[in-house]
């Protein structure tokens, strides 16, 4: 439930604080210029509010202190007064803050002194708070401002809402979307119709909650773009604002279907709609930007026969599958809960990992997750693409077990982000595109512009202090003398060019992409896919790549898109549910339809002979998702390696054609 204090700083509706990154400093100064011309008061405040938009607290203060005696004249104290306020309020100074609203609001201008009463409310404890804006309110519409109105209100009922006073809460937001309505702003009308959504959720209401998160979700795809990736709190929107209300909305839908077949078709298709905007939310959050694109997902017959599509939905209380085909959609529920789930995925992930004992749980997420499925489906399933959540991006649904056999036996397993961020669908093209052929076998300069992260992992290996005997202990220990062999064996099959070791550098690589030759950009680095985009990198031979890098190497080539990146030595961040999206990021940023990589570090010679394979059926004319099948049983087949560690946990995500 979000807090009073939550929705302001969400949407600054009141200008109490601003989500601008503080110590901008003379760079500020010199945006804001212009609005100060003139020396009296009003381009004063003019000036001071530039400032305090643009994050610079300090410089706001300062302004404000330097104009001090022109607003101390008629009719400017009030006015003073607010501003003060809102910057002492930024800067954490609550005590002054709440002294300057005070004065503020006895001055001669209602809506300023409105104004002042709603910020105070935001900095006063509950008893006094509900006061405060009661005054706001009746200060609102004294001055006929409409929109202060509505924020009064709003203010209003969270402060109810929070106080457990629900009927209450419910009867004044009801009474908000008068004023909120009038004035069409998305930015009020949103909070008011998510909370209205969860009281009448609460009171048992479901259809007209389900009336108004429908509201909530639609005014809240309005204004998505003017919403940053992380607030200036350090709090991500994704997990406080886009996840709660598009995975409430998903959760109403899925609750009762409609009577009529063709009704329930549009509210689980509407339901699916929701979690697509779920998982382009969170792999904004990931990357750090609103980057990711929208597409249609209304397109169920373009999936081919006998491929199926599966949204598991993790509800408290229970699992539902969402099953696309080209004949339609349909829900399917499972008895287990998203906590018993996540637990069992949880230690499966990591039985997988350190080669224990996975039989146990691999039949009971396979009973699950995709038991229902087959069942439904039966043998005309070809291909399983999975859009994962949470802990299920954790382990490869490849190595589930059915009656004794991993399904990788029986089916092909891709993984999407979801349907509506791949690209259009076209046909493979007739010849398989030119390959860049990428390896790093023994590493040179890199190992003195390491990440953070990954020197952490070296505290306790005894490494040197006199760095260059440091520098070859890292060369040594980051050394992988199979990519030599890996590179040979794909350049063997006609698959491309290759840079290995020095010739890998990072001018070497982006000068190769830019030339626009190569479709197909297979990389066989170390690499690791971090919680978030900041602590995702490969190493070139001099220098490490970001994910950032990535994108501007492979955004200079004249290509629209690549077919396919592979990263054949990275790996994600152990027991971190959102690593794995490092993945679909990085297939993104690099525009590529595909991109194959491992959730965990395998032998070099497994590696080695699985892409050998992979690569050979891709250049056969076998779909992507396919060839990696026949890859891992070719790897699970050879002597030593039939446990799943060893060729599960390679997955292809994006376009599995």
């Amino acid at each position: 439930m979000p807090s009073e204090r939550l929705i302001r700083i969400l949407f600054g509706l009141v200008l109490a604080l601003t989500l601008g990154v503080a110590g901008a400093g003379s760079q500020a100064l010199t945006s804001c210029r212009g609005a100060g011309q003139g020396d009296g008061a009003e381009a004063a405040l003019a000036m001071g509010e530039c400032l305090l938009a643009a994050g610079d607290t300090a410089a706001a203060s300062a302004w404000i202190a330097s104009h001090a005696t022109a607003l101390a004249a008629p009719p400017w104290q009030g006015a003073g007064d607010e501003i003060r306020g809102r910057i002492a309020l930024a800067q954490g100074r609550e005590a002054e803050a709440r002294a300057h609203f005070h004065a503020a609001e006895r001055c001669d201008a209602p809506s300023l002194a409105a104004r002042a009463a709603l910020n105070r409310a935001t900095i006063e404890a509950p008893e006094q708070a509900g006061p405060a804006l009661e005054a706001a309110l009746r200060l609102a519409r004294a001055a006929a401002r409409t929109d202060l109105e509505a924020i009064a209100l709003d203010r209003l009922a969270q402060w109810h809402e929070d106080a457990g006073r629900a009927g209450r809460a419910l009867a004044l937001s009801d009474e908000a979307l008068g004023p909120a309505g009038r004035i069409g702003r998305a930015d009020l009308l949103f909070p008011l119709q998510w909370r209205r959504g969860r009281l009448l959720r609460a009171a048992g209401e479901p259809a007209a909650a389900l009336s108004a998160y429908r509201e909530a979700a639609e005014h809240l795809g309005r204004i998505r773009q003017d919403i940053p990736v992380a607030f200036a709190d350090g709090r991500s929107s994704f997990r406080s604002t886009f996840a709660p209300v598009y995975q409430g909305l998903a959760e109403l839908l899925l609750a009762a279907p409609g009577a009529e077949a063709d009704a329930g078709q549009d509210r689980l298709r509407e339901a699916r709609r929701a979690m697509e905007a779920v998982k382009r939310s969170e792999l904004e959050d990931y990357l750090g930007e609103r980057c990711v694109p929208a597409a249609s997902l209304d397109e169920a017959s373009a999936l081919p026969d006998g491929t199926v599509v599966l949204y598991p939905v993790l509800l408290p209380e229970r699992l539902v599958l969402l099953v696309q085909r080209a004949g339609g959609i349909e829900a399917l529920n499972v008895d287990v809960s998203a906590a018993v789930l996540g637990d069992v995925a949880r230690r499966y992930a990591n039985d997988l990992r350190s080669r224990g004992w996975t039989d146990t749980d691999a039949g009971a997420l396979h009973d699950w997750l995709l038991a229902p499925v087959e069942r439904r489906v039966g043998d005309a399933l070809r291909t399983l693409v999975i859009v994962p959540d949470g802990s299920l991006r954790l382990f490869p649904f490849a190595s589930l077990k059915r009656g004794g056999r991993y399904v990788i036996e029986d089916y092909a397993v891709a993984v999407a982000p979801g349907l509506g961020l791949r690209s259009p669908d076209r046909s493979r093209p007739a010849q398989p595109p030119r390959g860049l052929l990428a390896g790093l076998a023994t590493p040179g300069p890199v190992v003195e512009r390491l990440p953070d992260s990954l020197m952490r992992s070296f505290e306790g290996a005894g490494l040197s202090p006199e760095a260059t005997a440091r520098s070859a202990q890292l060369r040594e220990a980051l050394a992988l003398p199979a990519v030599r062999e890996e590179i040979a064996a794909l350049e063997a099959l006609g698959l491309g060019t290759r840079l290995l070791d020095a010739d890998f550098s990072l001018a070497g690589f982006e000068s190769a992409v830019a030339s626009g030759r190569y479709g197909l950009v297979h990389i066989a680095s170390h690499g690791v896919f971090g919680g978030s985009a900041e602590e995702t990198f490969l190493m070139a031979h001099d220098a490490v790549i970001t994910i950032d890098r990535l994108r501007e190497a492979l955004g200079a080539s004249p290509r629209d898109e690549i077919e396919l990146l592979t990263l054949s030595a990275c790996e994600t961040a152990e027991g971190d549910d959102r690593a794995p999206l490092g993945l679909a990021g990085a297939a993104l940023r690099a525009r590529a339809r595909s991109a194959l990589g491992s959730l965990w570090p395998v032998a070099d010679d497994a590696t080695r002979d699985l892409m050998t394979h992979f690569y050979r059926a891709l250049l056969a004319g076998t779909g992507k998702a396919e060839a990696l099948r026949q890859a891992q049983l070719a790897v699970m087949r050879s002597e030593g390696r039939a446990h799943p560690f060893f060729w599960s946990p390679f997955i292809l995500v994006g376009d599995w054609q």
